[in-house]
């Protein structure tokens, strides 16, 4: 008879086992409306805890928690608004976790549309009768998200009201102890306990971990669920805002200014012809005196760029201005698609920390496409992965922070990323094109 393994051994052994099954194993999935939809027809979910114990533990474990929600739906720290969103965001529910709360008989959902480039919203009410499944867009969703719908996202690396909210570490900003507090009582919650909770990944899941020996860093992105939420809906933000710039009358007639403009070729501070041109034109299409709240906003704004931007959008799209902003406020700061982490007076070649913002994102869209139709433009196009950029701004190779779990394909299947640099010296040669297009 062989004699028995130590018990110290099993227990190694059991945990290098674990540690390499958690390594293999992609922790996320995605669902959608429909499949949500089929569960409502086919399974007649009596309410919102029946509903989520029929989804994919998978697509259950990427998540975040709102304890202090601007939405409709109510939050606190002992029963956060929970945001569900799979692997890619396409598919995105919330939900929150006490009777008192606003909202509590409903699921919130969005889902994005490849064909059309934009967010659909629709909600889930549970009454007497059962389940009942809104049409797209009710009207109290889009007060929020705009007539065409767009998330709500603050601002990286800061998210209040967010556990998780300083850089994705649940233990600062008072949020260790309630934090704490819901992992124990999760798993006997009858909502929260069908949110998959990964601690076999991190202590901490969704966030980052706190066990040193297991990421020394405590970066990988398959555990910062704040910002990996906002590069996926910043890359999609993009996609959509392309959709909408590409089907305006002003840029089909004034391509170079829009990605003059894009491109942070307008990023010097000082007064320049560009800016001259953009508030002329501003001016003659929206008087201030048919507009003063509107100016009013904008005289708030210094930064001549962020001036600029929301101009442009106004002209371009000829909505409410920040129709495509993330973080829904008018920021002194110019929060737009996907945040700053950078002055916009500094001429940069991308983003603080790797984060892109709408700037970044949009310009590789419209480089790309306008590169293919004018030969000129091509030298300046070269693309690159999201590795490649994450590694050119942290200045060092880090890239196990997202090749972990493959998030860096995720966030190229979302995203585009170029050489910046590069694309930043066609400024010189579309300036010209720029005032001329600004001029007509």
């Amino acid at each position: 008879m062989p004699k028995e393994m130590p018990f110290f051994l099993v227990l190694l052994l059991m945990v290098l086992s674990r540690l390499a099954y958690a390594e293999a194993e992609d922790p996320f999935k995605d669902i959608s409306f429909e499949d949500v939809e089929q569960i409502v027809n086919s399974q007649h979910p009596a309410d919102v805890s029946q509903l989520l114990s029929a989804l994919l533990p998978e697509f259950m474990s990427s998540y975040t928690l709102v304890h202090d929600s601007r939405s409709i739906q109510g939050a606190s720290l002992v029963n956060p608004r929970a945001i569900v969103y799979g692997r890619t965001a396409s598919f995105i529910l919330a939900f929150n976790g006490d009777p008192s709360q606003a909202g509590y008989r409903r699921l919130e959902m969005m889902q994005y549309r490849d064909g059309s480039n934009h967010y659909e919203l629709r909600e889930i009410t549970f009454d007497r009768r059962g389940a009942r499944i809104s049409g797209k867009n009710p009207a109290r969703c889009i007060a929020c998200h705009g007539n065409v719908p767009h998330p709500i996202w603050q601002s990286y690396s800061d998210w209040p009201g967010v556990f998780g909210s300083a850089d994705d570490h649940s233990q600062y900003n008072d949020e260790e102890i309630p934090f704490r507090n819901f992992m124990s009582e999760e798993a006997k919650h009858p909502r929260y306990k069908y949110l998959n909770a990964r601690t076999d990944i991190s202590d901490h899941w969704p966030y980052r971990s706190q066990v040193i020996n297991v990421d020394p860093y405590g970066e990988y992105h398959v555990y910062r669920a704040n910002d990996r939420l906002g590069r996926l809906l910043g890359g999609r933000g993009a996609l959509s805002a392309r959709s909408l710039v590409k089907s305006s009358p002003f840029f089909r007639s004034r391509k170079n200014a829009v990605l003059y403009h894009f491109l942070r070729c307008d990023a010097d501070p000082a007064p320049s012809p560009y800016f001259s041109a953009i508030d002329k034109l501003f001016q003659q299409r929206f008087p201030a005196r048919n507009f003063p709240a509107l100016y009013e906003n904008l005289a708030n704004v210094k930064d001549p760029h962020y001036q600029a931007t929301l101009k442009l959008e106004k002209l371009i799209l000829d909505s409410d201005v920040l129709s495509w902003n993330l973080d829904l406020g008018f920021a002194t700061g110019g929060d737009r698609f996907t945040p700053d982490g950078f002055a916009m007076s500094i001429p940069v070649d991308s983003a603080y920390a790797g984060y892109s913002d709408i700037d970044d994102l949009l310009s590789v869209r419209l480089l790309e496409e306008m590169s293919a139709e004018n030969p000129a433009l091509k030298p300046f196009f070269k693309p690159i992965t999201a590795v490649e950029n994450y590694d050119g701004i942290n200045g060092e190779s880090r890239a196990i922070n997202l090749t972990k779990w493959g998030i860096d394909k995720l966030y190229d299947s979302v995203n585009r990323f170029m050489d910046y640099k590069l694309a930043r010296t066609s400024c010189a040669s579309i300036e010209g094109d720029a005032l001329r297009e600004l001029a007509q």
